[in-house]
């Protein structure tokens, strides 16, 4: 009987949570479309500090993505990551994934500038981005390509320093 108990308990759960996942990127996709993008960036800061799993930031970062105009999706994304700075790794690489190399790069490089300004909760996640940047991360860790292939890196070369060389 316990053991059914839990399977109930879960039902539920799982019942209960979906909606409001689906009710949240539906509030996100609803101010995108009304070009809104103040409104979308909060909801989906405060959307992102109520996930609980890789799995769901993936889902609802990806249905963010998909209905956010190119200018917006790095700036959503920073926003997803701030709201649950645990789940980045997860939230950068389906941001990322299926993304050509240079929508890719803008996520990365506009990620790591904007959470540099704030480092000590996103250490970790900034040598994490900078190694994709770099190139110097598995691409099977990201998601789109077999490791064995070197020429299909998202790496760059792009200079993660606000300073240019040179100049001081």
């Amino acid at each position: 009987m316990t053991h059914h108990f839990y399977k109930i308990l879960l039902a539920v759960t799982l019942a209960l949570a979906a909606p409001l996942a689906a009710q949240d990127a539906s509030a996100i996709r609803s101010a995108l479309a009304n070009q809104d993008y103040g409104r979308a960036i909060a909801l989906t800061k405060q959307a992102f500090a109520s996930v609980k799993s890789g799995g769901e930031a993936s889902n609802l970062i990806q249905s963010i993505v998909g209905a956010a105009p190119a200018e917006q999706i790095p700036a959503l994304v920073v926003a997803a990551v701030q709201g649950n700075p645990d789940l980045g790794p997860a939230i950068i690489n389906a941001a990322i994934s299926g993304a050509p190399k240079s929508e890719a790069s803008a996520i990365l490089t506009e990620a790591y500038f904007a959470l540099s300004q704030n480092p000590s909760p996103f250490a970790n996640l900034l040598t994490y981005i900078s190694d994709l940047l770099a190139g110097t991360v598995p691409i099977n860790e990201v998601l789109t390509m077999p490791w064995f292939n070197p020429a299909n890196t998202i790496g760059v070369g792009v200079t993660l320093s606000p300073v240019t060389p040179g100049s001081k």
